[in-house]
């Protein structure tokens, strides 16, 4: 195992973590999330040797990798937020973002929303636009209070 690859591939992962799943950060110890980049790296970087052995090119054994690296990172309450945020309440968003009020704000909403934007995830149903503007309004009300 190369130390460079894994360096790479614990800072790629670090970055992914702070900028898509931050509430994952928040909820976990320093040496836990020291073993989660150490566990995934690795891991990663096994892969990426393994299909550079099986003959793919360097950018094809790169994408392997940074597959096994966030795998079952798939679905961020926080960027959920984010993005809503942004959509539906553009100039409350930023102006939360130039008073660097953003990230805050949006980590505190994440653990009582938590539930009921998984429900929202997974809904195919009819039902899933009612979770949505539920979910806007409840977004609204909590802007209110903060804002």
């Amino acid at each position: 195992m190369n130390s460079t690859d894994l360096d790479f591939f614990e800072l790629y992962l670090t970055d992914f973590l702070q900028s898509d799943f931050p509430e994952l950060l928040r909820k976990l110890s320093s040496s836990e999330i020291k073993t989660l980049l150490t566990v995934r790296a690795s891991n990663a970087t096994t892969a990426f040797e393994n299909a550079r052995r099986e003959g793919l090119t360097v950018m094809a054994a790169q994408e392997v990798a940074i597959h096994s690296l966030v795998k079952g990172l798939d679905f961020s309450i926080y960027n959920f937020l984010h993005d809503t945020l942004e959509k539906e309440f553009k100039q409350i968003f930023e102006t939360l973002a130039q008073q660097q009020r953003l990230v805050p704000i949006l980590l505190s909403f994440c653990a009582p929303l938590n539930d009921f934007i998984l429900q929202y995830e997974i809904d195919d149903t009819p039902t899933k636009q009612i979770r949505y503007s539920l979910i806007v309004n409840t977004l609204s009300q909590a802007l209110a209070k903060v804002v």
